[in-house]
């Protein structure tokens, strides 16, 4: 185990640390249709080349030598071995073998047919192979055609399938579950004698969901230390994701939770706004704890910063390059911190959205990335990174 704290480092020593610290979940190996969203934990190799014999790209005409030619039979897709002759044609369908000594396949629209007897169309020039994809044209057996690491989406099921493949080996998605901190919260209605309507556990499981992970238990805790200790070691979730609590407040009881339960903090704040009083820690053998603040954009930054990478280790996953784009609008950023800011993306075109304060969701709504604003700032014109939100 890591002994070093990171304390306080700047926002990309943060992320990428973060990914550093997580740990890839076990291989396992499941039913193709089961699969989907899990990652590839082997390259997938062709099992026989791609297509597996000659087959026909359109519907038409197998011929064999010049025009003209005489129809001598019909072979459709998955159809038995027809041997033709010179001067003889079969009707074929799209995907289907192709007969031996074939010379090419002849579109229907480019054939003339009297009774049995096929020509082509004068303005038509047949050349030898035309229509015809050849065995092994997209991959020859054995071949690595998808890398480990992959995410596994309904393209990659249907080539695995094509390839021959039952099951496949995967990294499980990591479970997760989140605690909910506070005494000021309301699960329903209007605000009331100081509560507040609680926005994060209604967020939190879709962030979890469109990360490709399994969003478990989601549960209130008061602003009790014991209770705060309870939660996390029952939990048995890979990740802990827990709101507020991480600051040095008299009601903060994420440091002193770690601490009773022997964990290692790994990373403790970091220097980025909003989200400031993040952290990661962990329990043992892969079970982590990320501390999100309370505030619901800081909640955000907090996830894509130390959360996101967390996940993406344990899927086996490569942690998302960042991106570049150009902004046409000042945007501010503290003396000593980078600030993730909210913006819209659309058409390579960047605009900064408004009401962006660490409590406030109505800019976050609204922004479907975060630009990456160095210390004191960026102005007009500057290339940042961004990152797309979790959404």
């Amino acid at each position: 185990m890591i002994q070093n704290t990171l304390q306080e480092p700047e926002w990309y020593l943060a992320r990428t640390s973060a990914y550093k610290f997580g740990k890839t979940l076990q291989k396992s190996t499941v039913k193709l249709i089961d699969s989907l969203n899990k990652t590839l934990a082997t390259n997938l190799k062709t099992l026989h080349p791609l297509p597996p014999f000659d087959t026909s790209m359109m519907d038409g005409y197998a011929v064999c030598g010049d025009s003209p030619w005489k129809i001598v039979g019909t072979i459709l897709a998955g159809g038995k071995d027809i041997e033709i002759k010179s001067g003889e044609a079969v009707a074929i369908a799209t995907g289907a073998k192709i007969p031996q000594n074939t010379f090419a396949v002849l579109r229907h629209e480019h054939a003339k047919l009297d009774e049995k007897i096929l020509t082509l169309k004068e303005e038509i020039l047949l050349t030898k192979g035309k229509d015809i994809r050849r065995k092994g044209e997209e991959s020859e057996i054995g071949e690595d055609i998808l890398k480990s690491g992959l995410a596994i989406n309904p393209a990659v099921i249907g080539l695995a399938a094509s390839c021959g493949y039952d099951e496949l080996e995967v990294f499980e998605n990591p479970i997760i579950d989140c605690l909910i901190l506070g005494d000021e919260l309301l699960d329903e209605g209007l605000p009331k004698e100081g509560k507040i309507r609680d926005s994060l556990s209604m967020q939190i499981p879709g962030w979890i969901k469109n990360s490709d992970a399994i969003s478990g238990e989601v549960k209130r805790v008061p602003d009790d230390l014991e209770k705060t200790i309870k939660a996390i070691n029952n939990s048995n979730a890979n990740i802990v994701l827990t709101t507020g609590g991480t600051a040095k407040g008299p009601v903060d009881h994420i440091h002193p939770a770690i601490k009773a339960l022997n964990g290692h903090i790994f990373i403790d704040e970091v220097k980025v706004r909003p989200g400031h009083p993040m952290l990661l820690a962990e329990f043992g053998t892969n079970k982590f704890l990320v501390g999100l603040p309370g505030n619901p954009l800081a909640a955000v930054v907090a996830f894509i910063s130390l959360a996101l990478p967390v996940i993406r280790k344990m899927q086996g996953r490569n942690l998302e390059n960042l991106e570049k784009i150009k902004i046409n609008k000042d945007v501010p950023a503290p003396e000593n911190e980078h600030r993730l800011f909210p913006v819209k993306i659309e058409n390579n075109e960047v605009t900064p959205v408004q009401h962006w304060g660490s409590a406030m969701l109505r800019g976050v709504a609204q922004s479907n990335a975060f630009v990456i604003v160095p210390p004191n700032g960026a102005k007009a014109g500057a290339i940042l990174d961004y990152l797309r939100t979790p959404w």
